[in-house]
């Protein structure tokens, strides 16, 4: 029977307003945000990510295109498209990277180096006025603002609000925390999760993908003894490597250091920001690029109604 007061919390009644009650309430609020991420994922079914790289080169192609020519032409504008299209279908920017990269790197890093270059390229020739014209000023302007929107995007949703994300997430996990040591592993493996110890991180025994920020955590606390219980909750988003993409929950309490991996909520997380990032990239640069291209439409069909007027 139900003390006055007091909730169900799937290990017995909790009185309302104490620590086991607060853990509780975090326990059903991470449950939910699990379904509503996979939720979106169920739903994401649209490959913007391929969309977006397509205009990011369309962007490219047409730079490179209007520094040839001072005016541009339907014929251009449509050649620099399926060549922008084409290239993405054959994995072209891919290819760029394993060939301007070392092995191991992002091959966006060559997508954004190409974005960067063929626009500033572009820019600084618009500094000229004898080769300064009104198609490329659009076609510069709109460059400009693919890169920019870009930057921001990527600023904002990667380097902001992913690493927030995948902190409060790791923290989730840290209902494991109080399970005695002996059953400590056990219970994170009935939990889905993957566990390790100062004995595993000592003996090397981590994978790849956390063991950098781990073990220079743990060689941090073993300089620097804290005088309290330490922890520090992060995310791990190479998605080149096997099993790169996790949440991670590193606790020490005395002598007691505990690690939590949680690649499930990690990858949903990293999958969620991904598609928000190139929706929003895609809309915003599919904007600046059919704009200007609109406008350059309006300004030349405008041009030739004057001149025959005339």
């Amino acid at each position: 029977m139900r003390a006055p007061g007091h909730v169900d919390g799937g290990f017995g009644w909790v009185r309302l307003g104490s620590p086991e009650f607060l853990q509780w309430v975090r326990l059903q609020a991470l449950v939910g945000a699990r379904q509503a991420i996979y939720n979106y994922r169920s739903q994401a079914l649209i490959p913007f990510a391929e969309i977006d790289h397509s205009l990011i080169f369309f962007s490219v192609f047409l730079t490179l295109s209007m520094a040839v020519s001072r005016t541009l032409k339907a014929r251009l504008a449509l050649g620099a498209f399926v060549c922008a299209c084409v290239f993405i279908l054959i994995d072209g920017h891919f290819w760029l990277g394993e060939v301007l990269l070392p092995r191991g790197k992002n091959p966006q890093i060559a997508t954004v180096g190409l974005m960067v270059l063929t626009t500033a390229t572009f820019s600084l020739g618009l500094c000229f006025k004898r080769w300064r014209t009104l198609d490329r000023i659009m076609i510069g302007v709109s460059s400009v603002a693919v890169l920019t929107t870009f930057a921001l995007f990527h600023y904002v949703l990667v380097q902001q609000v992913l690493p927030s994300w995948a902190k409060d997430a790791a923290w989730g996990n840290s209902y494991l925390l109080p399970v005695p040591a002996g059953i400590f592993k056990q219970e994170c493996g009935q939990s889905g999760l993957s566990c390790w110890n100062g004995d595993d991180i000592a003996a090397d025994r981590l994978p790849e993908a956390v063991k950098q920020q781990v073990q220079g955590l743990y060689r941090f606390y073993q300089e620097n003894t804290p005088d309290t219980e330490v922890g520090h909750g992060f995310g791990v988003f190479n998605d080149l490597g096997q099993d790169g993409v996790a949440v991670a929950l590193y606790h020490q309490k005395n002598a007691d250091v505990r690690v939590i991996v949680d690649s499930k909520v990690g990858i949903r997380i990293h999958s969620t920001i991904r598609d928000l990032f190139y929706l929003l990239a895609t809309v915003a640069h599919g904007i600046w690029l059919f704009g200007s291209l609109s406008l350059i439409a309006f300004h030349r069909m405008r041009f030739r109604r004057s001149n025959r007027a005339n």
